[in-house]
Order: C-alpha cells, then sequence, then structure tokens
C-alpha cells in the first residue's frame, strides 16, 4: 500500500483530522530511504537538511545517521539539537560570525573560498580551529585535469589553484585539513558519478604530495534524483572502485530528494470552482505560495503534475481539462492539471499529491501576499503499509 492510499483512506474517514494547504510527512519511509541507499552506496550517508528541515520529522526518524549538513545558522541550530555524530556546515556566503559558531557546536567546516580562509585567521586569534575540509568546484576541476565533463558550471566552491593557495595558507595558519567535497549538482550522480572518483583521485593525491600527510575524509556530494534505486546504475561497480581508489579514507555521499521526496505528500483543499471556454478551474487554499515547485516558474516548459488523488466530498463532474490553480491572485500560479475526461474536483474536495517530501514546503514564498503558511503533520505507518521508494 502506497503513501497517498493510506492517506486518502484516513482523510475520507475524518477529513477534519488536518488542516489545508498542508504537508504530511512519514518518518519510516525516510528511515527506509536512507538504510536502502547507504547500503547501495556502501559509504557513510550524511543528510542534507536543506531539502526538508522539519525537526519533528527529523527527530522521530529512527534509523541512526551517519550525520548532517547545514547551510545557515538555524540548520546549524537544528543539526546540533539533533545531536548529530557528525555535523557539517557548508556555504559560500559563511561569514565570520557564522563560521564561529559552527566551531563552538563541534561542527566540521566546509571552506568554499579564500575569504573564508581570512574569517578562520581572525578567529583564530582567541580560539583554536580544528580541521577543516575544502570544496573544489568540480567544473574547475574537470578543466583543471582535461577530463571529459558532463557537469553545468556553477558559483561553488575552489579552483585548484585556490585549493593550492589555500593548502599554503591553513599550512601557515597550522589549520589541518580533513579532506575534499564536491558536488556536481541535482541530477547529476547518475552521469557524471565514476568520473567523479577519478577526479577526486588525481585531487587527493595532489593535495597530499602538497600537504605532505594523507587526508582522511573524502566526500563525493550527492545528486540523487528520486528515482535511484530504480534507475539501472550499477552501484555494484560503483562501490568496487571506491573501494580500489580510497582505501582507508572515510568516504561519505550526501542526500536530500533521495531521502525526502517519497517521504512526503501535500494537500489542498478546492474553495471553489468555474468554467472558462473548454477548461474547468479548481481553485484551492494552497498553491505557488505554499508550494512553489508544482507551480513550476522556474521551468522553461511545463508539465504540470497531475494529482495523486482527490478525497471527494461531494459528486465530482467531468467536464474538459481541469487547471488546478492557487490562492495568490498570480496568473502563474497553476500547480496541477487533470486531464480531460477525468472527473473533476468539486468545492470542498481534498487534493493530494505525492512525493512532495523534498524542497516543496522549505523552497516556498512563504510570505507572498501574507496567505498563512501551509501547516505540517507526521503520519505513521503500520509496518504493512511501509514500502521501499
Amino acid at each position: 500500500m502506497n503513501i497517498v492510499s493510506v492517506v486518502s483512506s484516513r482523510l475520507a474517514k475524518d477529513r477534519g483530522c488536518i488542516d489545508t494547504p498542508s504537508y504530511v510527512y512519514f518518518p519510516e519511509i525516510l528511515d527506509v530511504n536512507y538504510a536502502s541507499l547507504k547500503e547501495y552506496l556502501g559509504t557513510n550517508l550524511i543528510v542534507s537538511i536543506k531539502a526538508n528541515s522539519n525537526v519533528d520529522l527529523l527527530s522521530l526518524s529512527v534509523v541512526d545517521k551517519d550525520g548532517y549538513e547545514g547551510t545557515s545558522l538555524e540548520e546549524l541550530k537544528i543539526i546540533t539539537q539533533l545531536g548529530a555524530k557528525e555535523k557539517f556546515i557548508n556555504n559560500p556566503s559563511m561569514d565570520q560570525g557564522l563560521l564561529r559558531k559552527s566551531i563552538l557546536s563541534g561542527a566540521t567546516v566546509i571552506v568554499d573560498n579564500l575569504n573564508q580562509i581570512e574569517f578562520l585567521k581572525n578567529i583564530k586569534e582567541d580560539m583554536d580551529i580544528p580541521p577543516v575540509m575544502l570544496r573544489v568546484n568540480p567544473k574547475a576541476l574537470s578543466t583543471y585535469y582535461e577530463c571529459l565533463d558532463t557537469t553545468k558550471g556553477d558559483h561553488f566552491g575552489m579552483s585548484v589553484e585556490d585549493i593550492d593557495i589555500a593548502i599554503d595558507r591553513l599550512k601557515e595558519m597550522k589549520i589541518s585539513i580533513l579532506g575534499l567535497h564536491i558536488f556536481k549538482g541535482s541530477h547529476s550522480f547518475k552521469k557524471s558519478a565514476f568520473e567523479t572518483l577519478d577526479l577526486i583521485k588525481l585531487l587527493s593525491e595532489h593535495c597530499e604530495n602538497k600537504l605532505g600527510y594523507s587526508l582522511s575524509k573524502l566526500n563525493f556530494g550527492g545528486g540523487f534524483s528520486s528515482d535511484w534505486s530504480v534507475s539501472g546504475f550499477d552501484y555494484e561497480s560503483y562501490r568496487n572502485k571506491l573501494k580500489s581508489f580510497f582505501s582507508g579514507y572515510d568516504l561519505y555521499h550526501e542526500a536530500g530528494r533521495a531521502l525526502f521526496e517519497a517521504a512526503g505528500i501535500y494537500v489542498t483543499k478546492v474553495i471553489s470552482t468555474k468554467t472558462l471556454g473548454a477548461s474547468d478551474i479548481a481553485i484551492c487554499d494552497g498553491g505557488l505560495a505554499h508550494n512553489f515547485l508544482l507551480a513550476q516558474t522556474e521551468s522553461t516548459f511545463k508539465k504540470f503534475r497531475k494529482p495523486s488523488f482527490v478525497v471527494s466530498a461531494g459528486k465530482r463532474a467531468t467536464h474538459g481539462e481541469c487547471t488546478i490553480v492557487g490562492s495568490s491572485c498570480n496568473k502563474d500560479d497553476v500547480v496541477g492539471k487533470i486531464p480531460e475526461g477525468e472527473a473533476n474536483p468539486s468545492v470542498d474536495d481534498l487534493i493530494i499529491f505525492d512525493r512532495c517530501g523534498a524542497y516543496n514546503q522549505v523552497y516556498s514564498p512563504i510570505n507572498f501576499l501574507s496567505l498563512k503558511k501551509a501547516a505540517s503533520y507526521l503520519m505513521f505507518l503500520d509496518k504493512s503499509e511501509i514500502v521501499s521508494e
């Protein structure tokens, strides 16, 4: 039984058990996804909480996590509250204040640029600095080593030349370097995972020669698509290459979407309906301001999602294609479509979209028009209802 069936069944029995718009999260699904992905990779697995920073969800997830990565002061507070085995802080905009608080909290700092090394130098005047990691820019790295690269450029991390400067400055400051971090972007793992290992092997050897000692940690990033378990990727060969290249290192991957996406759904209620020409419109209490990703405003070609389920409050009519819109008075506030010929929702129906556990809530412009925020709920499953995603 999938989670949409579970939720729709429970809502049909008690429609008032949740407010709308809302997100419903399932800790057990998060646990299943984490354990499965960690087994596939054969490395430590760090949870990237920028994908979903719901403290209750993270706290009630019972599978022991290897660590968490945060990008801001608020996320640092969350991962500290969770009592993580390992904490990492990683953001090109980290200033001296955030770096100081990260160090005091016991988090490992992932240095993104040379300015952050200057901040560390200032901090070192009155406190010890524990070992750090260095983030490398994947495009700059592949260009330096003239390897085939399938990754678009971004603004994260350092060039190899800046890595060399960083090593010299940190050696002078007597701050040790634990290892390297690379991330090639969302959905990048399948197409560039093996190439990433080649690149990091070259760079780690280069850094160790310059440092005069061995690195201990290597983080290969994430970029897992939501279908990582059925994508056809050869995880066995990948694990074998990791072992042959990096024996003796602590190896890490990180994941957000792959863990959280299937562990959450989005529910919104139809508050009004109308017909314009051949199209039906379902106007809902939640839309772009609550689930920005469903609106696809950043997509060049929009292919709106069909709802996973509609919990009906009454008779549903069949007319033309139905466009599902939100409450923000924005022409782009379209979050889904129901194809022509299918039963369209009526007033008070609950519309459910699955696979909304990653980024959908945290990436939404909740202050737009001062609309109320989407509520958050946790729902627990019977063992017979838990499925691996």
